[in-house]
């Protein structure tokens, strides 16, 4: 098996010999270090042993040998150290320690594995029932195994048993898959019960496939049944695709989105994210809002962005309103975008329009 784990023996070796090492101080350190724990009141501690390991999972002392007359840094791992046979049990050992490090190198080594032979890693990974570490198996497995066969990997996940919970392998194959294969992702989405995970997942690859093929990604969310589910999907896109197209995103917001809250955060957002390309336009779409909250907070987040960018036509477009709370509530963000910028290099003062 070749899985690039040279550095990863060597690192397992060292927490192998590190514990003994620190074991065994020299006879010229020991008084001192014996003195210092007592001072410092730091107790004596024992870490498991990581002396060697056998097929099936069993402990060795024979197994592997670690010299320890030599420093740690000088310890050499034997050639045969990580074989096909004692990976897995050196996977179960340091995945059910409490020290972090092994158990986050324990975490490395099962990507790394799936990566060089996904259909073996997985197979391990499904077998640990009841080990309180299963679930991270699989997501290290599913991820690792996904980076060479994502179809793969995604049918060994959707057709695993139902006494395991598959639900972690699944996310994380899904936000892989969302990089560059969000219709995969959805339908990895798909496999799993309805819960709030599930559904920002769903969001998080709308908004991907939303940013590669719209007009695709449009026609497959207007099919999910479930209503709430839906708006807040179209809701996300609308605001992923605000800066690239306003127009598009203000049209999704005002047709496809029902009266209400989510209807009016979308168009709170698309409209901050609309100005930051095309302030004007973004500013002509919120002046037919009704005097609402809604308009107030748009033309607040528009002016704001606008006087940054271009202070003199935003003051234009401020003054050129007609009086009442519009008007009002765009000249006290021009006010207060231009002071908190100019302030910036001059120090504090009152701004006024052009």
């Amino acid at each position: 098996m070749v899985l690039g784990l040279g550095m990863a023996a060597t690192l397992l070796a060292l927490l192998v010999a590190a514990p003994a090492a620190r074991e065994r101080p020299s006879a010229a350190s020991r008084s001192g270090s014996d003195s210092t724990r007592d001072s410092e009141g730091i107790p004596a501690t024992s870490e498991p042993s990581l002396s060697g390991v056998e097929t099936g999972g069993t402990l060795s002392p024979q197994a592997v040998t670690m010299p320890s007359n030599r420093p740690v840094a000088a310890v050499e791992p034997a050639p045969d150290f990580l074989t096909d046979e004692r990976l897995p049990a050196v996977l179960n050992l340091l995945l059910g320690q409490t020290n972090p490090v092994r158990a986050e190198l324990g975490l490395n080594l099962t990507r790394r594995w799936a990566e060089s032979d996904g259909p073996a890693a997985a197979s391990w990974a499904e077998h640990l029932s009841g080990r309180p570490f299963q679930g991270e198996a699989l997501r290290q497995a599913a991820l690792g195994w996904a980076r060479t066969d994502l179809a793969a990997a995604s049918a060994w996940a959707k057709g695993l048993p139902e006494i395991i919970d598959r639900r972690p392998a699944l996310l994380s194959l899904a936000y892989e898959a969302s990089r560059t294969e969000p219709l995969a992702a959805l339908e990895l989405a798909q496999a799993l019960p309805s819960t709030p995970e599930r559904d920002e997942l769903l969001i998080h690859a709308v908004r991907q496939w939303a940013s590669l093929d719209p007009s695709a990604e449009a026609r497959w969310m207007l099919t999910v049944p479930d209503r709430d589910l839906r708006q807040r999907l179209v809701s996300a896109v609308a605001v992923a695709t605000a800066e690239q197209d306003g127009t598009g995103a203000a049209t999704t917001v005002a047709t496809w989105l029902a009266s209400g809250p989510e209807q009016q955060r979308a168009a709170v957002a698309v409209a901050q994210r609309w100005a930051q390309t095309s302030p004007q336009e973004a500013a002509a779409w919120v002046t037919s809002f009704p005097d609402t909250s809604t308009q107030a907070a748009a033309v607040q987040n528009i002016v704001t962005a606008w006087a940054v960018q271009d202070s003199e036509t935003a003051g234009a477009w401020v003054r050129a309103q007609p009086e009442g709370r519009l008007r009002e509530l765009g000249l006290e963000s021009y006010a207060q975008a231009t002071g908190r910028r100019e302030g910036a290099s001059t120090g504090p003062r009152s701004a006024s329009l052009p």
